[in-house]
């Protein structure tokens, strides 16, 4: 399989538009293969573009704030060139006819939204680059698939039809290992979480773990957690080591740093737009279950625990793995099962031992006894899908609460609620009851869920203190770490072309006094790429021609253990020694 090489995620600075490339897949379509990109378009400033619903009503502080990809991404045509990485980088080019990389043509590449927060765009892999893949894959020899590269341009580009031109410098898919079929996981799961832990953690002590184990129990076999602060991190430490969970601290930042800064460092908490990414965050988990897990499932956050009572009622407990092949074997072509929630609240139970304990009542909402007008406003408030559990190969988006199937005939199955539910406890932390306040009241009895206490229980650690939780960034912090990148150093000096980079203490800060230094030496950072690519130097370089596909300005920040190279058609910037 292939992903994005590098740690996370991709960005390409296009004039006032960066581009940012979340996660890639390449995978067999019939007896070819295809390569999809999942990307998100912002501009180059201030601002962000963001979407809310409903549940705003008479919020000033619109916390329901999704952020939505550039509206141009989704008129723009892409064209795009797949070619095969040589043992050494060099590339070798196919198109369709069998040209080399001088004479390869542009292919016409589809570009879908199903929510508006994100953006696909899919390539068909020409024949013979297939072909080499396919061979190279089936092999038992121990050889190492080529690398791909991706080279996109809008047909404006090259004085097509799209008014937008847009060339990004080439992404680098690397190949991965996936695993073989049968060590597949059945079932994975996503969740981002939207509150700082530690206020989490005062409320309820064990909710995180409780949960996670609770679900381990039920027959999820991985949980891939975003969230916005980094503040989980002690809290999922013992389940990350255990290979358990795959854990994206501040997410929103890792996209883009205003993006971190809205949903979760303004100096007012109240402010922070803390669902502002969720839909980014659970699209980006669907993906890295792609070829790694059959079904995957949103359990948004550790208020919402997957519940049976019908499998319960039978058998005194209830497994995931016994039901889903099922499930999935009943219905031809299932691509999506879509989930309601029960909310769960009102009287707290005060000697509870677990949140399955704690709410012990539903709301248990019938619409047959309403009239007309209330029943229609009941459907729309409280009988929409509430979670989803999706095929990750055979489904092109989420949006939160939905999933969008690939095809036309493939099949989105509902789910009964005494069959499949999510008990969703609606008070918890919560000063007053909003089961009562919001949803009409948390009334009838049930505590069927209530079967899995005692493990659950019984798989409790030492309790977690917050440790060496990180604090999350504010307002005042992000201002004084502005006001250092501005900081001019006293001079720059551009290194020899193919130099490795610059020596120790001289390296540039920030992607800012990388633009500012190439300025200052005279030379136009402009276009200028960033990103986390091996084969690059580290940190700040350029070149002065438009060599390859444009880019001056190379910002290439780089994991842990990476250093960088040095290449011919770069030159490294550092800052100059002081006098």
């Amino acid at each position: 399989m292939y992903r994005l090489c590098g740690e996370e995620f991709v960005h390409r600075r296009l004039g006032d538009v960066e581009l940012h490339f979340l996660a890639a897949d390449v995978f067999e379509v019939g007896d070819e293969l295809q390569l999809d990109l999942l990307w998100h378009a912002t501009s180059a400033d201030d601002c962000v573009m963001v979407g809310t619903n409903f549940h705003n009503q008479g919020d000033k502080y619109q916390y329901y704030s999704f952020a939505h990809t550039l509206s141009v991404a989704h008129l723009v045509h892409w064209l795009c060139k797949v070619e095969l990485m040589g043992a050494q980088g060099a590339n070798r080019s196919f198109d369709g006819g069998g040209g080399s990389r001088s004479g390869a043509t542009w292919a016409d590449a589809s570009t879908a939204s199903f929510s508006g927060f994100l953006s696909v765009t899919t390539c068909r892999v020409p024949r013979h680059v297939s072909e080499a893949l396919l061979a190279t894959g089936a092999r038992s020899d121990g050889s190492i698939p080529s690398s791909l590269e991706v080279s996109l341009q809008t047909s404006g580009a090259d004085g097509g039809r799209s008014s937008t031109s847009w060339r990004p410098e080439p992404l680098r898919l690397c190949p991965r290992p996936a695993p073989e079929r049968r060590k597949r996981r059945l079932l994975s799961a996503c969740a981002g979480t939207l509150h700082n832990a530690e206020r989490v953690h005062s409320i309820a002590p064990h909710a995180v773990e409780d949960w996670i184990n609770y679900h381990l129990i039920v027959g999820i076999e991985h949980f891939t957690i975003f969230d916005i602060d980094g503040t989980y991190e002690p809290y999922l430490r013992s389940f990350v080591e255990r290979g358990l969970v795959t854990y994206h601290p501040r997410f929103p930042a890792k996209v883009s740093p205003k993006l971190g800064l809205l949903a979760a460092g303004l100096r007012e908490p109240k402010e922070h737009r803390s669902m502002l990414m969720e839909p980014h965050a659970l699209d980006v988990c669907v993906w890295e279950n792609r070829q790694v897990s059959d079904w995957v499932v949103v359990v948004h956050s550790f208020e919402e625990y997957l519940h049976s009572p019908a499998m319960v009622a039978a058998s005194g407990m209830f497994s995931m793995r016994t039901l889903l092949p099922l499930w999935g074997r009943e219905v031809a072509r299932t691509a999506v099962f879509e989930v309601f929630q029960e909310p769960m609240g009102g009287l707290k139970d005060p000697g509870a031992r677990t949140m399955l304990s704690a709410w012990t009542h539903k709301r248990g909402l019938e619409i047959e006894g309403l009239q007309q007008k209330e029943r229609i406003e009941a459907a729309h408030a409280h009988f929409q899908p509430f979670a989803w559990i999706i095929d990750p190969l055979n489904v092109l988006q989420t949006a939160v609460h939905f999933a969008q199937a690939r095809a036309q005939e493939q099949a989105i199955v509902v789910m009964p609620r005494e069959t499949l539910r999510v008990n969703h406890y609606v008070d918890l932390g919560s000063n007053t009851s909003r089961c009562r306040d919001e949803l009409g009241g948390c009334e009838v009895p049930d505590n069927s869920i209530t079967w899995a206490e005692e493990m659950v229980l019984s798989m409790r650690g030492p309790l977690v203190t917050s440790g060496t939780a990180a604090a999350p960034p504010t307002r005042a912090l992000a201002a004084a770490g502005a006001a250092a990148a501005a900081a001019t150093w006293p001079g720059y000096t551009k290194l020899s072309y193919g130099a490795s980079g610059c020596a120790a203490g001289r390296e540039i800060a920030s992607e800012g006094e990388c633009r500012r230094a190439i300025a200052s030496l005279g030379l136009d950072p402009q276009p200028s790429w960033s990103g986390s690519d091996g084969s690059v130097p580290p940190l700040c370089s350029m070149r002065e021609q438009d060599a390859g596909d444009g880019q001056h300005m190379h910002w290439n920040v780089l994991g842990e253990g990476e250093v960088g190279s040095g290449r011919d058609d770069l030159a490294p910037v550092c800052r100059a020694a002081a006098t």
